[in-house]
């Protein structure tokens, strides 16, 4: 999974105005000074954060934007979704695979997309902020030791079925 430029910039937006005091309105062309990145796009995604409701934008010399919304509030999820459009899996459309095949493919990217949705609902932008590592930062562990997201089971393969997660244990 790849985080795009535009997720990147409403990030970067997001996390830099929780560090203003609250309310405080900051420039748009702070914000992208501070950042480093290119104003004219950076308007773009800050517009787009004030649509759906995570920023609101004030006019005139004193003008700016300032949060609406906590950061315990804003999921990492919803800020892709946002920038991105949905986290969905579109389903594979195959002649050279046999129909149970491509069913299966389409169950495994469905679950794929569903945990990675599930996952990163989890996480907060107060927890990408915080100084200590959150829990929902903690890397979801495999019985076998690998570190991956969440593990995914699919029905039919001899499995629990469905989508699992589990915690890491300190040993």
């Amino acid at each position: 999974m790849k985080l795009t430029r535009t997720a990147e910039y409403a990030l970067s937006a997001l996390l830099q105005l929780a560090e203003h005091p609250p309310g405080t309105p900051v420039s748009s062309h702070l914000l992208a000074r501070e950042a480093q990145f290119p104003e004219r796009y950076f308007l773009q995604v800050l517009r787009s954060l004030v649509t759906h409701g995570l920023l609101k934008s004030m006019r005139g010399v004193d003008g700016g934007y300032t949060l609406c919304v906590p950061l315990s509030e804003i999921s990492l999820l919803r800020v892709i979704e946002i920038t991105d459009g949905p986290l969905d899996s579109a389903p594979v459309q195959s002649a050279a695979l046999p129909g149970r095949v491509l069913d299966r493919v389409n169950q495994t990217m469905a679950g794929i997309a569903a945990g990675a949705k599930s996952r990163l609902a989890m996480v907060s932008l107060a927890d990408l902020a915080a100084e200590e590592t959150p829990a929902a930062l903690t890397p979801v562990s495999r019985a076998d030791g690998a570190d991956f997201g969440p593990e995914f089971h699919l029905p039919g393969c001899g499995c629990s079925g469905g989508v699992e997660t589990r915690q890491t244990v300190d040993n």
